[in-house]
């Protein structure tokens, strides 16, 4: 008898935890994202009624890790964001649109990120840019054959700090634009005394704290297209663009708006009203190795 007790009160124990596994998504949606991969993208609307430029034209706004939710590449997409940034991962053979990839075990199998085809498919004909996540061939070789089989006229950016990756979307894909991710100093250093990487690339996204004038003029007179990230400062925003980097990258709704519209809206003494939305150009990033 005692044995049985025990065997229920085990058999008992083994069914609650299955019940709560199944239904922590829903009543801890928060929670269980954070162990089972990275949680939805930050993203907010700031007040911008000062330190406004008079043009904003020659600049992109990418909205920073919004394709990693449909949701937030949607709201994205209102703010006038010309280029949403969507980072990719692999789980289980299948392509990924999340910062991270998923815990072990359970995470693998409750993985709550959209896949690529479905990103792809929510975000239209805009372009991508990708940034390798993955040091693997395999993984490569799965993005390439992605890409391979739905670009088609679509236009498509690569971005990484792998050499390897770049060439061999040189190789496979030459139509796609290539921009070395640097995030360091030494990474700047390097890409300086390197003759054949900047051949290699067509442009860089950089980490914007190692950018000065100086910097981005070097960048500008070898022919590379400048992406700044992540620039949530309006004032810092303004330096960039007087400096004339290509394209910022942001969490804040208001910054997107006020680069996608390319001249400055009317804002009244509120802060409330919103400038009419637009279309946005999608980004996938896939960091890897330098």
């Amino acid at each position: 008898m005692k044995t049985t007790v025990v065997g229920g009160v085990a058999f008992g124990g083994w069914i609650l935890t299955v019940i709560t596994i199944l239904l922590a998504p829903v009543i801890f949606p928060s929670e269980i994202e954070r162990f089972v991969g990275h949680g939805v993208p930050r993203q907010y609307r700031s007040d911008l009624l000062s330190e406004i430029l008079a043009d904003y034209a020659d600049v992109q706004g990418v909205a920073h890790n919004a394709g990693n939710s449909l949701a937030t590449a949607a709201e994205a997409s209102r703010h006038n964001a010309d280029i949403i940034e969507v980072d990719v991962v692999s789980v289980n053979g299948r392509l990924y649109a999340s910062h991270d990839g998923p815990r072990p075990i359970i995470g693998s199998r409750v993985f709550p990120r959209p896949r690529l085809e479905r990103v792809w498919d929510e975000t239209g004909d805009s372009p991508l840019l990708i940034d390798v996540k993955e040091p693997s061939a395999g993984y490569r070789a799965h993005l390439l054959d992605f890409l391979g089989t739905e670009m088609g006229e679509r236009e498509v950016l690569v971005s990484s700090r792998s050499r390897r990756t770049l060439e061999e979307f040189e190789r496979s894909q030459p139509a796609v634009k290539r921009l070395l991710s640097v995030s360091s100093v030494k990474g700047l250093t390097n890409l300086s005394e390197d003759p054949d990487l900047l051949a290699l690339i067509d442009g860089v996204s950089v980490r914007h704290t190692l950018l000065d004038e100086e910097t981005v003029q070097w960048l500008r007179s070898n022919d590379l297209t400048v992406f700044a990230w992540v620039v949530n400062e309006i004032g810092r925003v303004n330096e960039l663009v007087e400096w004339g980097v290509d394209g910022i990258t942001t969490d804040d709704l208001a910054i997107l708006d006020l680069l996608g519209n390319g001249l400055p809206f009317d804002l009244p003494e509120n802060g409330t009203d919103r400038p009419p939305t637009g279309g946005a150009v999608l980004v996938i990033s896939l960091r890897g190795p330098a």
